[in-house]
Order: C-alpha cells, then sequence, then structure tokens
C-alpha cells in the first residue's frame, strides 16, 4: 500500500493498493527495466510502499519506517516521519483493525428450515443500487423537476436510432464520461489559479467523481457528451464498424467521446485523425480495455489530447504490443482483437466476392455480410486431412463474406468452390481474394499450410500498420504451429479451455446466437 496515495483525501485508497510479483519488483519492457523495487525493508520505507500483509501488525514496520527517515541522509516529504506514520496508523491501518463484520450465528439446534429461510433472505432480500441510480436519487433531492432516468431514456433512444454502435452503452458508462469532463475542467481550473500538488484534483470516472457531480455540473455537459458519442460513432463507421456486437471494446467509446468533446475542431485535421486512429487501434490490439479501465479512461483524455495537440505518444500506445502467436487463438467474437480485424480487413480493402464493390456501410446491410472460413470447418476436419480446429477456425483463416457466397462454399473444397463462383459470379474473382490477402494459387491447390503462412504474415503486417510499430516475422511462429498441430502423435498439445461461443457459418445463426448469448 503505498501510505501517500491512502493518505491523500483526493486519491480513492482503493489506488493506494498495488500488486507485485513473488520477486517484489515492478518491471517493464518484457523485465529490462525495473520500475520499483521493494526487496529489501530500507526500499520499502524509501518508497512508503508498506506490505499488507503487515496492517495487523505494523509497529515494527513502522519504528523501521521512521527510524530509516531520521538517521538516513534524506528528508521524509512531509517534514516529519514520526507524524506522518502516526496519522497513517490513526487513519488507515485502523479502519482495518477495527472492522466489524456482520455475522448471524446460527446454533446447532437451529432447525434446517429456518436455515433454509435465513440463507434465502440474506441472498435475494437485498439489492445492491448502483452508481446511476445513487446519482439519480442524489438529482431528485436537489430539483424536483428533473428525472435523471427520464433523461438517460430520451437520450439514450436518440443516440441508438441515429448511431447502433451505440446501443451497448448504458447510463453509469454516460456518467462516466461527464465525470471525466468535469474533472478535466476543475484541474484546468486549479491549475490556472496557481494551485499545485495535492490541491489539483486527479481526472477521473470512478464511483467517487461520478457521485461529486451535481445536477449543474450534469447539465452542463450532458448535451456535449451525447454529440461527443455520435461523434464517437461516425469515427466507428470511418474504422468499418458499423453495429454494436462488432464494436472491439465498448469501453473504448467512452475515452473516445470525451476526447470529441475536448477536442472538436481540433480532430478536423488529418495529422489529428491519423493520430487518433493510431490510438484507438493500438487499444484494440494491444488488448486495454479488458480491466482497471477507469485508470485507463482519465489517462486517454490527458494523453491523447497531448498526443493530437503536440504528437507526444500516450503510455498506450508506446507500450501496446502484439505477438503472433495471438493470431491462432482470435477464434470467436468473444475476444475484442478478433472484431477488430475483422472490420480491419474491411477498412483495408477487402473486397465483395460476388461484385468486386467495396465492403462498404451498403453492401454490408444489404449483403448480410460477416466473418467465414475459407478453407471450409468440413474440409479440415475430414479424415484425411485433420486439421485441427485450432488452426482452421483461427481468424489466419476467415475472412468477410456475404451470405449468398458462403452458402454456395459450402464445406467444399477451395479447388472446387473456387472455379465454381469465378463462372457463376466473378471472373474477376482472383483479384477479389487478393484484397483478403488470399494467394488464388493457395485456393485452387488446396494448400492449407502455405495459405496459412502467407495470410498469417499479411495480417500481421496489416496489424503492425495500424499500431505504427514493427511487430516482426511470424512465418517462423506460423510455420511452428502447423508442424505442431498437423502432426499431433510427434508433438502432443494440451487441450485448450473451451471457448463460450461458437462461431456457425450458416446464414442466420449468428444472429439465432446472439440472441440465445443474451
Amino acid at each position: 500500500m503505498d501510505m501517500r496515495k491512502a493518505m491523500n483525501l483526493l486519491i480513492d485508497r482503493e489506488d493506494a493498493i498495488i500488486s507485485v510479483p513473488e520477486n517484489y519488483k515492478i518491471t517493464e519492457d518484457f523485465g529490462r527495466r525495473t520500475i520499483l523495487d521493494l526487496t529489501t525493508a530500507d526500499r520499502e520505507y524509501e518508497h512508503h510502499m508498506v506490505p499488507t500483509e503487515r496492517l495487523f501488525d505494523m509497529y515494527d514496520w513502522l519504528w523501521g519506517y521512521v527510524d530509516y527517515w531520521q538517521k538516513g541522509p534524506n528528508h521524509h516529504p512531509t517534514g516529519d516521519a514520526h507524524q506522518f506514520s502516526k496519522a497513517f496508523k490513526d487513519t488507515v491501518v485502523e479502519n482495518f483493525s477495527q472492522y466489524d463484520l456482520p455475522v448471524i450465528e446460527l446454533a446447532k439446534e437451529t432447525p434446517k428450515e429456518a436455515v433454509c429461510t435465513v440463507f434465502e433472505k440474506v441472498n435475494t432480500g437485498g439489492v445492491t443500487l448502483n452508481v446511476f441510480e445513487l446519482v439519480t436519487a442524489a438529482f431528485a433531492a436537489e430539483s424536483d423537476d428533473f428525472s435523471l432516468r427520464d433523461d438517460w431514456d430520451a437520450r439514450r433512444k436518440r443516440m441508438r436510432a441515429s448511431f447502433p454502435v451505440l446501443r451497448g452503452i448504458q447510463g453509469d458508462q454516460f456518467l462516466q464520461a461527464v465525470a471525466l469532463l468535469n474533472t478535466l475542467e476543475k484541474q484546468k481550473n486549479a491549475k490556472s489559479n496557481g494551485k499545485l500538488g495535492a490541491q489539483v484534483p486527479a481526472v477521473g470516472c470512478k464511483k467517487r467523481e461520478i457521485l461529486d457531480l451535481n445536477l449543474n455540473d450534469y447539465l452542463r455537459w450532458a448535451d456535449r457528451v451525447e454529440a461527443g458519442f455520435g461523434s464517437a460513432a461516425k469515427f466507428m463507421h470511418r474504422q468499418f464498424v458499423f453495429e454494436q456486437r462488432n464494436v472491439p471494446y465498448n469501453t473504448q467509446l467512452i475515452p473516445l467521446a470525451v476526447l470529441y468533446v475536448e477536442l472538436a475542431s481540433e480532430l478536423d485535421t488529418a495529422i489529428a485523425g491519423a493520430r487518433l486512429e493510431h490510438w484507438f487501434w493500438s487499444g484494440i490490439f494491444g488488448e486495454v480495455y479488458g480491466s482497471a479501465i477507469e485508470t485507463q479512461f482519465a489517462l486517454d483524455l490527458v494523453q491523447v489530447a497531448a498526443y493530437v495537440r503536440s504528437g507526444t505518444k500516450p503510455t498506450l500506445v508506446d507500450q501496446a504490443s502484439f505477438a503472433p502467436e495471438r493470431l491462432l487463438t482470435l477464434r470467436t467474437r468473444n475476444s475484442a482483437a478478433y472484431k477488430g480485424l475483422y472490420a480491419l480487413q474491411m477498412k483495408h480493402g477487402a473486397a465483395d466476392w460476388k461484385t468486386g464493390n467495396p465492403l462498404v456501410l451498403m453492401t454490408y446491410h444489404d449483403e448480410k455480410i460477416d466473418i467465414h472460413h475459407v478453407f471450409p470447418k468440413a474440409w479440415c476436419s475430414s479424415t484425411d486431412r485433420a486439421i485441427t480446429p485450432k488452426l482452421y477456425d483461427s481468424i489466419i483463416n476467415k475472412t468477410p463474406i456475404d451470405a449468398k457466397t458462403n452458402r454456395m462454399i459450402g464445406g467444399r473444397a477451395p479447388s472446387v468452390y473456387v472455379p465454381e463462383l469465378k463462372s457463376k459470379m466473378n471472373p474477376k474473382l482472383d483479384n477479389m481474394l487478393l484484397t483478403h490477402w488470399f494467394d488464388p494459387d493457395d485456393l485452387v491447390n488446396d494448400d492449407f499450410s502455405g495459405s496459412f503462412v502467407r495470410r498469417g504474415e499479411a495480417l500481421l503486417e496489416l496489424i503492425g500498420k495500424v499500431m505504427g510499430r514493427d511487430l516482426g516475422n511470424g512465418r517462423a511462429v506460423f510455420e511452428e504451429q502447423l508442424h505442431i498441430y498437423l502432426e499431433p502423435d510427434a508433438h502432443p498439445v494440451p487441450d485448450e479451455p473451451f471457448e463460450d461461443e461458437e462461431e456457425f457459418d450458416d446464414a442466420g445463426e449468428n444472429e439465432l446466437l446472439d440472441d440465445f448469448t443474451k
């Protein structure tokens, strides 16, 4: 626990607690650079980091902490290590040592029926209020004429009617966007008034910042935030994401919307747009928005705005990485990177196999474009080939195809269906296949291995391009995986966990599956 953060009233105490590995070192750049070393007590004292296992036995550690700062060459940041440690014990440690746990005691002779009743009441009697409901009540106390729920319902209907990609946005996420902009404004005002350090509020959107909103704060920002989400939706359309189920990270829409509010016309230039896209795709393929998202939102608002304005790269962009092996595990819509690569293929020129037209929004809706296998499951899994799902279900073997073309493909070999599609639909199909990064010769020769390696390399290069970095040569990785999975007896492979969502190729079954999953 960071003692300084725990004592700072502007910081959530939850944010004062960090995790360290067994060696007590936090590193970056794949272990090459140490950014926090807590391997000795003196280093704990130096960084004001108290081990949480000492919270119930603090006296020896605190005496050592005071002794370190009073006898060492450095001065304690507060000027008095003894007073600081005492205040920490009184305001933080005592919360742990004196915490009361509610207990229901059931005597041995309590009838089983009574025990069951108690458990039933305890488990179902209470419903935790979420932050949106708490803010709704707070605003109602401020004004009899305003209902946050009614206001949000109206905004949600407008947003969803105009932009299908926004159908996943919830009320608490809208409040997060408001809180981010409100705290940023407070920070700017504090700095302009000459405040420094702990006096400057942090940008944030956790529960604390949302509950700090008053009705005037909300009304000042709500219309601009709604417009920001609209601009974010248009940005998603330009990335070839047209509906909610294909949004890689629904949570990433929140910082995207507030950036459109904060930057406004500054995003109108080509350079600004390219930098925003650089951040967007780095977040998707770096798979950043799966955890600790509120902290990331705050970093995005500050750092991406600075990136657009000055070119200083955000931490996210600088540290995002993507390993070639990850392509092999992208098999279903459960993954943000899977959805991202789906959109990226269309954005970078994948053409409709029937007409040769780019897969624009009209084609997408009219022709029921979805992602399907090119070397079909049935063909791959037949006994004479025995290609495993770990290979043929990878996104390397999938591409956006319209429903009619997919039905014509069926479960047949590429050497059979490619000539048929060329004769019946499009004699220039070879050119269309190239826009999907498939070599026509690989398909007409039923060369799964060659296609897998070449297309894997192409997709890796495509991802590296939008991330702005060289991801290396994936050929060796893909060839090794082919060797392992196409010769399983020689190279035993442990079973992988079964993924929750199965992707179907038949037209319409994806929609049924989505409804069932919901």
